[in-house]
């Protein structure tokens, strides 16, 4: 695959660069050589001064309650072996049923405190219900995907079950009908224990909110559907969508769990708890503090500790970055020996409320050091004054080499300190030599749905990708690249992770990266890379967990008609030129992403559609809208309207080409940053049209689907103009990252291997490697592949398609095909006993993979209206 001369050469490169790391590596002793010096990496509770956060739960609000005659027997939910007794607390407490927190709750008798437990214990214990929740609609049996709903046809209903308080309760309900005419008219009528509560006539989409006082007890509400339906005119349109249900109360439910073998001749008298209605102003501003610290979605990364629960991550104009909460006063004094040639770079701006004009705070940054002391920054404003985060870059040469100290600081004026309403933060600080970036930097290209075989250096018969084409011949080009699943989310994660979807067990569109699990980011940021995304959101986006490692994270803010961006491919190159001007001094990580050739095939109208014709019925389509009440595999169109398709797909990745990519590669030549930087360009999976009977992608395994298009450019174009046959799988690219950069991985357990031995053309070429898919929202996978030398055996746990036949295999029904003589996969083999061989040697290994998956409860994401109308433009949600 690759010449002598320039194995020669890449041994060199990588000798240098190693001596290069030695004196720059932020492993040195001396942090006199650091090439980039995260403030929030090295803060710990010892550079914490002062700061309202500083032992913070004894600033809330407290209430002590006696419970002396209050508690009520449960008979109904009562066990054989012990009684339940319940009390509702006169306040709302601050705390959460799965994590009990001593601190901010307790049940005593006689000042001692009662044994909590949320398990079955046969011993005198108790625990507590938040009458606040979101009801989890995907776990009751009649949710449907894709209408993100429950579905209720006429006469039909759902019951929960709940234990709640003496007092009045808010339910709070969305819900909308399947009628296309919206003067039909649906009733939903909502039960309490049997007793009508209220009627409600549904027609448009709407939140609705009913209150209805109860007695401390479990109750049983119903959600009927009573529209009539004596006709099957009059029941057309009349199912009815739940798209939220919601309960609320000023009181929670605190449950004693009492053996039936244990005398109890007094209860637990007195409990003690944080509440969220202060009594005073000091309290108000830390309720505030604490609620937003409960309610920030930052996520955790191993390597960075949180004192005092300071790290959050602001989400601003979909942007998410790595802040420090800076309430006043707070004062972080940070020790470090400055290097040559350093900046400080940072943020800073408020969280919170923005109406409150008097409500200054000044943010001022000092260096103090054995010779001087120097303010170097300041600014005094408010909100309203500063209506976004403001980012600052300060040249410290002068400081070069000198021990300091950097202090932060956040003071407020004209008001109380103890009644600010907003919470000042600085924005990840960062300090870095601007001079100091010899490793190559790494820009990774997802272009979401980029089918293999529509690309001309692939074969293609248009002249689709000129640019991506070009930049191939500076490249290696992996000729059979498989992704591991069809469809965006899994399929990111695995490539993010190099995990198969049976590790990083992400299914279903309801699921989120498990925040145990580390990102490539992770790996790159340990090691003084500066690290930042832009993606097109949806299941690229902040909502699914992608930020985590990431320094920067902006996805796309929706705009347009259902949140579709028809200029995605222009917008992110002027955000990734825009990010490259300010960021090229710095050793970088830059993950780039655009649903752009995703359905809907859209242009905007400046642009002249490459390969439309005048005469096409569609100038544009909207996919997800034709496959409304229909099957993606009864749909069928002439042959004429199937090439109008694919000519408005081509068009997409032409634009995606011609506005994203080539001046992508311009922009980096012109800031002489391409030599010195590893490129990689592939998709997540592909799309279909009709090829096995079914349209665009996430139902089925076949090689338009998984197949996908990997073109990495090695600095200094190392290993240029090479084309590899061996199968890759998506799953290898973040090792191969790590391999190439000299960066120990060894000790994680990755599914992954580096394809640099590939490419020196030194690893077998026979190895199993796996796809999978899960329908709707299970959490297990409903099909399994596995690719073995030029065979790919697919078992269908549950079948769809009408063009899989039905051959059953050891509970499976299976297909096996040979992609050396049937690449298109039209002829399965399994149909002949003389393949059972075959079948019998890979079967194994599928059902190995099965075994190894986990059913745990996966970490769910919420989706808010924003997100809802994202997923649902790119034809997720219907």
């Amino acid at each position: 695959i690759m010449q002598k001369n320039a194995s020669i050469k890449h041994i060199l490169i990588s000798l240098t660069i190693i001596l290069l790391s030695l004196t720059v590596s932020c492993g040195s002793k001396n942090n006199n050589y650091f090439s980039l010096y995260r403030i929030i990496d090295h803060l710990r509770e010892k550079n914490i001064v002062e700061s309202p956060l500083i032992n913070l739960d004894n600033k809330l609000p407290e209430k002590i309650e006696n419970l002396y005659g209050k508690w009520t027997l449960l008979e109904n939910i009562s066990k054989k072996d012990y009684n339940i007794w319940a009390v509702s607390t006169s306040s709302p407490i601050l705390a959460s049923p799965e994590n009990y927190d001593p601190k901010l709750i307790q049940l005593l008798y006689n000042h001692k405190k009662i044994l909590y437990s949320t398990a079955s214990t046969n011993k005198l214990h108790w625990n507590w219900l938040s009458s606040n929740e979101m009801i989890e609609l995907r776990k009751l049996d009649m949710f449907d995907r894709n209408k993100n709903g429950v579905i209720l046809p006429p006469n039909q209903y759902i019951e929960i079950s709940k234990i709640l308080p003496d007092d009045e309760i808010t339910l709070d309900l969305f819900v909308t009908t399947e009628a296309k005419n919206q003067q039909l008219e649906a009733i939903l009528s909502i039960y309490a224990n049997n007793k009508l509560i209220n009627n409600l006539q549904i027609t448009n989409p709407k939140f609705h909110r009913i209150i209805f006082s109860t007695k401390l007890g479990l109750y049983n509400i119903k959600f009927k559907n009573s529209s009539n339906n004596d006709s099957q005119e009059s029941n057309e349109g009349k199912n009815i969508i739940i798209g939220m249900i919601k309960f609320r109360a000023n009181k929670d439910v605190i449950l004693l769990h009492v053996p039936k073998s244990e005398r109890l001749k007094n209860f637990p008298n007195l409990i003690k708890y944080k509440t969220y209605y202060p009594n005073n102003e000091q309290k108000s501003y830390a309720l505030n503090l604490y609620n937003h610290i409960q309610n920030n979605d930052y996520i955790n990364d191993t390597s960075v500790r949180n004192p005092f629960s300071m790290i959050t991550r602001t989400y601003i104009n979909n942007e998410s970055m790595l802040s420090i909460i800076a309430p006043p006063v707070t004062k972080i004094s940070i020790p470090i020996k400055l290097p040559n040639h350093c900046i400080l770079e940072f943020g800073y701006g408020f969280l919170g409320e923005t109406n409150f004009k008097n409500e200054n705070a000044k943010f001022t940054i000092n260096i103090k050091s054995k010779y001087r002391s120097q303010e170097i920054f300041s600014y005094t404003g408010n909100p309203k004054s500063l209506n976004e985060f403001k980012h600052k870059k300060i040249y410290l040469d002068k400081f070069a080499g000198e021990k300091i100290i950097l202090e932060f600081i956040t003071q407020s004026f004209n008001i109380k300190d103890n009644s600010y309403k907003t919470i000042p933060v600085w924005i990840n600080p960062i300090l870095y030599n601007y001079k100091a970036n010899m490793n190559p930097n790494v820009i990774l290209i997802s272009i979401d749905t980029l089918r293999a075989d529509h690309l001309g250096c692939y074969g293609y018969h248009r002249n689709t990708t000129p640019n991506i084409d070009l930049l191939s011949k500076d490249s290696v080009l992996f000729e059979n690249a498989y992704s591991t699943t069809s469809w965006t989310l899994p399929a990111h994660i695995s490539l993010l992770t190099s995990l198969y979807t049976n590790k990083h067990k992400t299914y279903s569109l309801l699921q989120k990266i498990d925040p145990k699990i580390p990102l490539l980011s992770n790996y790159l940021r340990k090691n003084q890379y500066y690290t930042a995304a832009i993606t097109g959101g949806g299941f690229v986006g902040y909502y699914y967990g992608f930020a985590k490692g990431f320094d920067t994270f902006k996805d796309f803010k929706a705009a347009g008609d259902l949140s579709i961006r028809d200029d995605e491919a222009e917008l992110l190159y002027k955000l990734a030129s825009q990010w490259l001007e300010e960021n090229k001094n710095k050793k970088f990580f830059l993950f780039l992403h655009t649903y752009q050739p995703h359905d809907p095939y859209l242009l905007p109208s400046h642009i002249k559609k490459a390969f439309v014709n005048e005469n096409d019925k569609w100038q544009e389509i909207f996919f997800s809208r034709l496959l409304i009440n229909k099957d993606r595999y009864e749909i069928s169109f002439s042959e004429q309207d199937k090439e109008n398709i694919i000519n408005l797909y081509d068009s997409e990745i032409r634009y995606t080409d011609e506005y994203f990519v080539g001046p992508l590669l311009k922009k980096l030549k012109e800031l002489n940053l391409f030599d010195n930087t590893l490129i990689i360009i592939l998709s997540d999976h592909g799309e279909e049209f009709y090829d096995h009977h079914a349209w665009i992608h996430g139902h089925s395994l076949y090689n338009e689907l998984t197949k996908i298009p990997l073109i990495i450019k090695f600095p200094n174009n190392l290993f240029k103009n090479t084309r590899v046959e061996n199968p890759v799988r998506l799953i290898d690219i973040m090792p191969t990252i790590l391999d190439y950069l000299n960066l120990n991985y060894k000790s994680t357990k990755l599914d992954g291997k580096s394809l640099l031995q590939i490419i020196r053309h030194k690893t077998s070429l026979s190895r199993t490697f796996f796809v999978d898919l899960a329908f709707d929202k299970n959490n297990y996978p409903s099909i399994i592949g596995a690719y073995t030398g030029n065979y790919k055996l697919i078992a269908n746990i549950e079948v769809r398609s009408p063009f899989v036949e039905k051959i059953l295999y050891d509970n499976f029904f299976v297909e096996l095909y040979d992609l050396e003589k049937d690449p298109l996969e039209k002829n399965n083999l399994a149909k002949y006993q003389n393949y059972n061989k075959i079948i019998n040697r890979i079967l194994p290994n599928i059902q190995t993979y099965i075994s190894e998956i986990k059913i745990e409860n996966a970490t769910e994401v919420k989706i808010n209206p924003e997100l809802y109308e994202r997923l649902k433009a790119l034809g997720y949600i219907r």
